[in-house]
């Protein structure tokens, strides 16, 4: 009898302790966004027509809503318990959008899919978006590239790297540095477009 109550007892015990460990809804409990934080000493005058920014390109593996980290080199993994709550391309073209109309560089900015004509288009590839856990530090590399629409001339050209400290070893930490990255990654924009 001891025997039987005993095994009740841990099954009991490991469903109890599974559906603790476990998300039943399969959902992420938080979602998370890049906010833009503009240097309002960083506005111009135009000195540029209109332009359109195209949706980043992004690995096709990774152009989801899932925030990535990695503990080894090579081995990428994704927080279960939070997303960003649009996939990372649109998040970032929307951040580029609004650091490029808060510049006044331009005359006007829109969407790569606006069927308006401009005379520039910016292009830009996401080539790292993650949290590095081990070294506590989220690391962010962007190439952008202006080139003239009509003739397809690239003219700049341009990759930025950067590697923001992590206080937290969470999602919600990476996103925080990840914030405070794009807020230079803006100013360098600026720095970048004006030379």
């Amino acid at each position: 009898m001891k025997h039987k109550i005993f095994k009740f007892v841990l099954l009991v015990l490991s469903l109890t302790l599974s559906a603790c460990a476990s998300n039943p809804s399969g959902k992420p409990g938080y979602y998370f966004s890049l906010a833009y934080q503009g240097d309002s000493s960083l506005v111009a005058e135009p000195r540029f027509p209109f332009i359109k920014i195209d949706l980043p390109n992004f690995s096709s593996k990774h152009n989801t809503e899932a925030i990535v980290y990695t503990r080894r080199e090579h081995e990428l993994d994704r927080y279960s318990q939070s997303e960003w709550k649009e996939p990372l391309p649109a998040l970032l073209q929307e951040w580029l959008l609004q650091s490029l109309e808060h510049s006044n560089l331009f005359a006007g900015v829109m969407r790569g899919t606006s069927r308006a004509k401009v005379p520039l288009f910016m292009e830009s590839d996401i080539i790292k978006f993650q949290h590095n856990v081990t070294r506590q530090v989220v690391e962010l590399s962007l190439r952008l590239t202006l080139l003239d629409y009509k003739s397809r001339k690239i003219l700049k050209h341009k990759i930025f790297n950067y590697h923001y400290k992590v206080s937290d070893a969470s999602a919600k930490g990476a996103v925080y540095s990840f914030n405070q990255a794009l807020k230079e990654l803006d100013r360098d924009i600026y720095q970048w477009l004006s030379s």
